[in-house]
């Protein structure tokens, strides 16, 4: 992992690039279809067995990885987090219901299907912005997600106070 004053630079670097890249895009329309698709294509077949290679085909060597609970930067640490989450979640699907895209930046929707520890059947909503290099891989992943709602609310202790909070401020 990187330290975090590295990361600090990286990303105060990647923000000054997104903003030249809103005015010149390094992708045409069709290069940005292409590299959409293929990154769909690859995340509706992510699995424990071969997820390494899939990220490989779509990502960058030196990509940003963001969600609420990871920040990662390098192919290596990103690889990291699928590992946890095919370690803890060994049959995981993930589905993407759809995807746009504009420039160098693409957004999918998309819905993780896993397991929980008492063998309950859950999901998780998603929206990933991405940001694609030159060569259509992906430079930048930050997904969104509601971790109150996906992992706090089902803690023992957290999640009923959490519930009460919610129902308080309703009233």
């Amino acid at each position: 992992m990187e330290h975090d004053n590295d990361l600090e630079l990286d990303i105060e670097a990647l923000k000054n690039q997104i903003k030249q890249d809103v005015a010149q895009p390094k992708l045409t329309p069709d290069q940005l279809h292409t590299a959409l698709e293929r990154y769909v294509d690859t995340l509706n077949n992510l699995n424990a067995q071969q997820f390494r290679k899939g990220l490989h085909d779509v990502m960058a060597r030196n990509v940003y990885f963001k969600d609420p609970f990871n920040e990662v930067r390098g192919l290596a640490d990103v690889e990291d987090v699928f590992a946890k989450l095919f370690a803890d979640h060994p049959n995981a699907a993930l589905r993407v219901h759809t995807h746009a895209g504009r420039g160098d930046t693409g957004y999918v929707e998309w819905r993780l299907f896993y397991t929980d520890t008492s063998g309950q059947p859950q999901h998780r909503n998603v929206i990933s912005k991405l940001l694609f290099d030159e060569n259509g891989k992906v430079r930048a992943q930050m997904d969104y997600w509601d971790s109150g709602e996906y992992y706090f609310r089902r803690l023992p202790l957290l999640g009923p106070l959490l519930d009460w909070l919610a129902r308080r401020k309703s009233a």
